[in-house]
């Protein structure tokens, strides 16, 4: 779906049309809302006034000024009041709803009025008003009644059924204006006001159904008359309008949800929407389709859960507000936001909370209705800067309607475009210099002229220097030349030069006014190598030693024996040197180098160890450090004196060892043998009365035998049995007296008896 972009019919003689008096004049300056409530923009920043008699929260409002600024009247839709804050001379009950003033709560029915100039008589206004009961319009001629004022007409019904959905465009002879309404079923009427009045044959158009009963709606047009949103539920439709015919083409109800609020930026490219997930929202309405639009979203401004913006209104400071509706009174937050710079892409729109504070009786205010027209920019072609010999680009802002443009560039070219294309194009200047830049553009045979002017300038020439590298802590200082522009380095800098100590892609952007070029530049810092050799070393015994410093493919190496490898052996006592290098940046280290024996001996190494005696070693040596003890038995010591005491568990024969190491890191070893012979001790009396001292019937063995214990009474039954060693018998539960026992050890039995004394 594409929004299409038409002219609008501007006529060779208006100059300053009705369009264009956001520059030069002041109507739509002043807001005066419900709860006596108001605003002046003529001021900065606006001045609250509290001149309004709007005391009930009941419809949105309108006011006009006259073109320098001063109150004309207001309404609120049922009620009309004068510049001197007067009820207007036949000015009550101007609108259909039977019950105008029931209070306006949030998501019930709500009425809107907007105040539109006879474009044929600068003395009469008319009230559009819409309401639960229909659409309808009075007139005011504000020179009758001595100058109060007075309502000459009212009532005057155009339709039936609920519509608060109302918006104004300017018509494209700039003189006349389209009223555009949407009744209670699918349909938007669109209404022509012209010198001649009010056109009663509306342009009906199909669109979607909308729910005014409750839920949020608001229906906005640009102000430059060519695209129409409507919220409605959170719903947000797209349309684009045709200010020549006053045709409405719909373009598609977006993915995205969740829109209250809307409004235009002055410029009409961009539109914000309040949503009720507390945020506002800004999507760029250049794009040709509705997916590119919806997709271009930015969140500008966030608010907390107390309450939502319900509405979104251009201003004639041409800054947008939004009114924050609260869930509950707050005199803090009841206020309104600001758009500060809605004409700016993204977050320079700059959207600034509780800018303007409202009374805190004043809970759901909805802001006024005024014609969008007022508030749009005047068609221009901003002056454009470009480079010889390169596209330029130009543009024209607030277009309008139109059917085709013609661009005189000034150079002797021209060409003509559809007005759907010709907004924005590239020209290429052979030649510096300044440029008269006129642009045509036309509706039937009537055209308006607008003249800019365009400076092609030479490209400046950037050279920064050829990639390089560094060592680790160099600087090098990267200079852009071209004394005078302005710079924009990767860096985030903006000097002409600047040092640059690590590895990286450095660009720089050197504008001269409108014509930039860029360099670019590969700094790659090495470290500088790693070639630590470590503490001094020693040859142990004549053992050659490596010295060797971490390899890389990339680094050379140089030793002070000449050699050209990672590493080296040597044998000799002595220092030696290493250098390792990636570029010029190089490390050196040193180590020396001594030689170092270690001489020891064990005072015996056959040893015969009874059951229960503890061996002891003995090493004699000088110079030694560590002693590393294996006993072969899979226990192991580490003593730093040289002798050690150990037991044998069990008997067999054992291979032990031990390594002796120097102050220097030298190590020798020696080795010894051990026989423990079996050992077999059998009790044969107990007398467990728990003194610790033969309570407890324990065979000690120290054998790997298999081991079988049975123990009898006098009669032979069996009272204790046992596969292990460990296992001892403590006559508990038993009487004193001879008991029997048959121990199996291996092949061998052994059989005997035992008392038991207690």
């Amino acid at each position: 779906m594409k929004f299409l972009f038409f002219l609008v019919l501007v006529p060779v003689f208006l100059q300053m049309s009705f369009l264009c008096r956001a520059q030069t004049f002041k109507q739509g300056s002043i807001w005066l809302m419900g709860s006596n409530t108001g605003f002046d923009f003529k001021d900065d920043p606006p001045k609250p006034v509290s001149d309004s008699r709007i005391s009930k929260l009941t419809s949105r409002t309108s006011t006009i000024t006259d073109e320098l600024g001063d109150l004309l009247f207001y309404s609120n839709g049922d009620t009309v009041w004068n510049k001197y804050h007067e009820v207007m001379l036949n000015g009550t009950g101007l609108g259909l709803n039977p019950f105008p003033n029931q209070g306006y709560l949030p998501d019930s029915p709500s009425s809107s009025c907007v105040i539109v100039p006879h474009p044929g008589d600068g003395q009469l206004y008319y009230i559009f008003i819409g309401d639960i009961a229909g659409f309808s319009y009075s007139v005011v001629d504000v020179s009758s009644n001595a100058g109060h004022g007075k309502v000459i007409q009212k009532k005057i019904k155009l339709f039936n059924g609920n519509t608060s959905l109302l918006t104004v465009a300017s018509h494209a002879d700039e003189k006349s204006f389209w009223i555009i309404a949407h009744d209670s079923v699918e349909n938007f009427k669109t209404y022509k006001v012209s010198e001649s009045g009010i056109d009663n044959q509306p342009i009906s158009k199909k669109g979607p159904a909308y729910d005014l009963n409750f839920g949020r709606s608001q229906m906005k047009v640009s102000p430059d008359g060519t695209k129409l949103v409507v919220t409605n539920i959170g719903n947000v439709d797209f349309f684009n309008f045709n200010s020549m015919t006053g045709d409405i083409s719909y373009l598609g109800r977006s993915l995205w949800t969740g829109g209250i609020g809307v409004e235009f930026s002055p410029n009409s490219e961009f539109v914000y929407f309040s949503t009720y997930l507390q945020t506002v929202v800004q999507l760029d309405v250049n794009f040709d389709n509705l997916e590119d639009i919806v997709n271009s979203e930015t969140v500008v401004g966030e608010y907390a859960w107390l309450g939502i913006v319900a509405d979104l209104q251009l201003a004639y400071n041409g800054k947008i507000y939004g009114h924050l509706e609260l869930n509950t009174p707050s005199p803090e937050t009841n206020s309104l936001s600001c758009i500060e710079d809605p004409n700016k892409k993204g977050l320079d729109c700059n959207y600034v909370k509780n800018i303007l504070l409202l009374p805190t009786n004043n809970f759901y205010p909805n802001l006024p209705l005024s014609v969008q027209s007022i508030f749009r920019e005047s068609p221009a072609v901003p002056e454009a800067v470009g480079c010889k010999e390169l596209p330029t680009q130009i543009k024209v802002t607030s277009l309008g309607y139109a059917d085709s443009l013609q661009w005189d560039f000034g150079d002797g070219l021209q060409k003509s475009f559809l007005a759907s294309s010709g907004k924005i194009i590239d020209h290429v200047y052979p030649q510096t210099g300044e440029y008269t830049l006129t642009l045509k553009k036309y509706i039937g045979n009537i055209s308006r002229e607008i003249v800019s002017k365009v400076i092609i300038l030479e490209k400046p020439v950037v050279n920064i220097g050829r990639d390089t590298t560094l060592c680790q802590g160099d600087e090098l200082l990267l200079d852009a030349g071209n004394n005078g522009a302005d710079f924009i380095w990767s860096t985030g800098e903006e000097t002409q030069q600047i040092i640059v100590v690590g590895e990286n892609q450095y660009q720089v952007i050197v504008d001269n006014g409108g014509c930039t070029t860029s360099d670019i530049i590969n700094v790659q810092v090495f470290d500088y190598p790693h070639a630590e050799l470590g503490q001094n070393k020693v040859i142990c015994d004549g053992e050659p030693i490596t010295l060797t410093v971490p390899f890389d493919a990339s680094l050379k190496y140089r030793w002070s024996t000449e050699a050209t490898s990672s590493e080296i052996t040597v044998l000799e006592t002595g220092e030696y040197g290493v250098t390792v290098s990636r570029g010029r940046c190089e490390t050196k280290d040193e180590v020396y180098v001594q030689e170092a024996q270690i001489v020891f001996n064990l005072s015996e190494t056959e040893f015969e160890i009874p059951f229960g005696t503890e061996l002891k070693l003995t090493l004699n040596g000088i110079n030694i450090e560590d002693y590393n003890w294996n006993f072969g038995d899979g226990l192991s010591a580490r003593t730093v004196i040289p002798v050690v005491l150990h037991s044998y568990l069990k008997a067999g024969n054992y291979e032990g060892e031990i390594v002796a190491t120097n102050q220097y890191g030298c190590s020798s070893n020696a080795s010894f043998h051990v026989v423990v012979p079996e050992y077999l001790f059998i009790p044969n009396v107990i007398t467990p009365n728990s003194d610790t001292k033969n309570d407890l019937f324990e065979i000690q063995y120290n054998g790997d035998k298999k081991y079988n214990l049975e123990i009898y009474d006098r009669w032979g039954r069996t009272i204790f049995s046992s596969q292990s060693v460990v296992n001892v018998w403590s006559a508990e539960g038993n009487d004193s007296g001879i008991y029997f026992y048959q121990l199996k050890l291996g092949e061998q039995i052994y059989k005997g008896w035992l008392q038991v004394i207690k």
